[in-house]
């Protein structure tokens, strides 16, 4: 099961090496204000970061900044990033007009952070790495760099950023956890595991997806799915205990339980757990969660109750509930557009249930192109047609996919032993 074994550890442990020599004695970045307060917090807003503290805890530390300066740049721009769009870049651009007056460092971290934020991941990698150059003890541009490489399926980039951040300080649970999902991608399961295990201990109550999401998948991708239900409990006692509902409702983790319940063969539970999840959502009054998003998990819940109808065969209320949501895509105008792959990926998804593979295929070439899980089930359709050269293509596609998410997580798997046996 350890595709690719070796290469991204391997640059991980030599430039950690490295890493430790080029903090020696290097510059950090300096920010823009006369408020001891401000600096006070900055460095406490970093601290609670690294320690996976609660989206709320964030938000205020990051207001608290702004109001002990206004006219702080980096501040400011903090109290963008809990905010929604239009607020968002509203706080950015005025953060950035803050910033003539900042010095040259923080001028170019804002706006790498645009970048970011406007997902022109390149430009902001290439700011960034200015940054690095400017300031190479500066920790938390390497932290950066590791996350905006990881999300772009880089790990072996991901790597040398992450392994510098440690050479300057491995006291927090963040870089453990991200170092975890560096060996979780070269399958070193119980390497990454110690790396969440110490990224717990190290930010109590802290509630991380990177350290929790990663122990979960580390078993799917083992085929132990009592584990990951196991270990997806420990990770909604630990969000409630750390607030996480302040932020955001724990419909996300009972959404995993359920997936991870459907296709491991008990749709009844996956069932539960889909009404459990989205009864937190129905109940929440967190201010951040606007229509939209209730909504876009209204029709995740419809979607996952569908395909656990499809499992349990009965497959005419599964239609019903499909053919509704394609009614709101229809409906809902020029934004409900972006679901138009997820009704495919449903409705491929009944169809294959039915032991209909053409027509599955029909609606899985038209689901996400990226998502590694509706390839396999696009393979899967293949194998029945007696087509091996596709479904091989697809499977290999899902054995190359460079990101940590649920879906590789199950899908890599069934990916890697298909490959086996189709030659």
């Amino acid at each position: 099961m350890r595709a690719h074994r070796g290469s991204v550890v391997c640059v991980f442990v030599v430039l950690a090496m490295f890493g430790a020599g080029l903090a020696s004695g290097s510059s950090t970045l300096s920010f823009t204000t006369e408020s001891g307060k401000a600096k006070e917090l900055i460095e406490e807003i970093t601290r609670a970061i690294e320690g996976f503290a609660a989206g709320s805890v964030l938000q205020q530390l990051a207001n608290d900044i702004a109001e002990a300066d206004p006219d702080f740049a980096y501040g400011v721009m903090l109290t963008s990033l809990f905010q929604l769009n239009d607020q968002a870049m509203e706080t950015f651009e005025k953060a950035k007009a803050l910033a003539e007056k900042a010095t040259r460092g923080e001028q170019l971290y804002i706006q790498a952070m645009l970048h970011s934020r406007n997902g022109e991941i390149d430009e902001a990698v290439g700011i960034f790495n200015q940054l690095a150059r400017m300031h190479p003890g500066e920790r938390r541009v390497q932290m950066m760099l590791g996350q905006l490489h990881m999300n772009q399926g880089r790990m072996a980039l991901a790597g040398v950023h992450f392994g510098r951040a440690a050479a300057m300080d491995d006291s927090t649970g963040r870089v453990h956890a991200f170092i975890g999902n560096i060996y979780l991608m070269e399958g070193d399961y119980e390497a990454a595991r110690r790396h969440f295990d110490e990224a717990e201990q190290l930010a109590p109550g802290g509630i991380a997806f990177q350290a929790h999401g990663g122990r979960i998948f580390s078993y799917l991708y083992q085929g132990q799915p009592e584990k990951a239900l196991k270990a997806a409990d420990h990770y909604l006692q630990a969000y409630r205990a750390g607030d996480g509902n302040q932020t955001f409702p724990e419909v996300f983790i009972w959404n995993m339980k359920g997936r991870i319940q459907l296709e491991n063969g008990n749709p009844d539970a996956a069932l539960e757990a889909y009404e459990a999840g989205i009864e937190t959502l129905r109940e929440s009054e967190v201010a951040t969660l606007n229509d939209f998003q209730r909504q876009t998990w209204e029709g995740r819940y419809l979607h996952g109750k569908a395909r656990a109808l499809a499992k349990k065969g009965k497959f005419d209320e599964a239609w019903e509930i499909a053919e509704g949501l394609k009614q709101q895509i229809e409906e809902g105008g020029e934004q409900a557009q972006q679901f138009l792959p997820a009704y495919h990926y449903l409705a491929g998804y009944i169809r294959l249930e039915e032991g209909k593979a053409s027509e599955a295929i029909e609606h899985l070439e038209k689901a996400d192109p990226n998502d590694p899980f509706h390839k396999m089930l696009a393979a899967r359709a293949y194998v029945k047609l007696g087509e091996k050269a596709k479904a091989r293509e697809l499977y290999q596609t899902v054995a190359d996919f460079q990101q940590n998410t649920m879906e590789r997580s199950l899908s890599y798997r069934e990916a890697v032993e298909a490959l086996e046996k189709l030659g």
